[in-house]
């Protein structure tokens, strides 16, 4: 089953990231410089183009991700059974459904 992928980017703590604007208090024409991003809608349009940044790198990733190498291909690893050095088999994770995907769901 295909599904869609949504990317988002939620900034929780803007304060490692600038903006180009004069400093708060100044008036409108005095001299702009970057300053700290702030949390509020302010800087909404600097937090737009971080964010639009970043998602566009993750899916740039995932893109090359996907080209070099198919889904079914990154799960065949951890779909297979395992045995040990004693013989002891192990079963396969099925991490696309059931237990096994819920659990995995939870951890991401």
């Amino acid at each position: 089953m295909a599904g869609t992928l949504r990317l988002e980017t939620t900034i929780n703590d803007p304060t490692g990231y600038r903006v180009w604007r004069a400093k708060e208090g100044a008036s409108q024409d005095a001299a702009k410089s970057w300053q700290q991003m702030r949390k509020g809608v302010a800087d909404l349009g600097r937090r737009t183009e971080v964010s639009e940044a970043s998602n566009q790198r993750l899916a740039e990733s995932l893109a090359s991700v996907a080209q070099t190498l198919p889904l079914g291909k990154l799960l065949e690893p951890v779909s297979r059974p395992v045995w040990d050095g004693a013989g002891r088999r192990y079963r396969a994770l099925n991490p696309t459904a059931g237990a096994d995907g819920e659990l995995l769901r939870c951890l991401a």
